[in-house]
């Protein structure tokens, strides 16, 4: 009996895990992630330097608008930004030195990056 208990908890904890409920109280730390209609990482979107100091630089594609969202390292909401030009920058002086999750989301597109800040 006890390692059918000890199955099904590991089996749930790894569930859990995967869908980004790292503290097992059904919570999300960060946003879900979309999976329709996305573009490749790689494919249309640039975002550096990478690390960073003071500014951040997204490339898009032309002609789209884009919500972009940067999250600290908890799932914070810490700057966004509405953009429809291919080239645009992020302010990220006031920012502390962290792990930042960049969430860029428009017309067909969800990108999610992780960008390093140093001071």
């Amino acid at each position: 009996m006890q390692s059918i208990l000890n199955t099904n908890f590991n089996a749930t904890s790894k569930y859990l895990r995967q869908q980004g409920d790292i503290n097992g109280n059904g919570q999300r730390l960060a946003p879900s992630e979309e999976k329709e209609n996305t573009i490749a990482e790689n494919s249309l979107i640039k975002i550096y330097p990478n690390p960073a100091a003071e500014i951040v630089v997204v490339e898009l594609p032309e002609n789209t608008v884009v919500h972009i969202s940067v999250y600290s390292s908890i799932g914070q909401l810490v700057a966004e930004k509405v953009t429809k030009n291919s080239l645009t920058s992020i302010d990220i002086t006031t920012l502390p030195t962290g792990i930042y999750n960049i969430k860029a989301r428009g017309n067909n597109i969800v990108f999610n990056t992780k960008i390093i800040i140093i001071k």
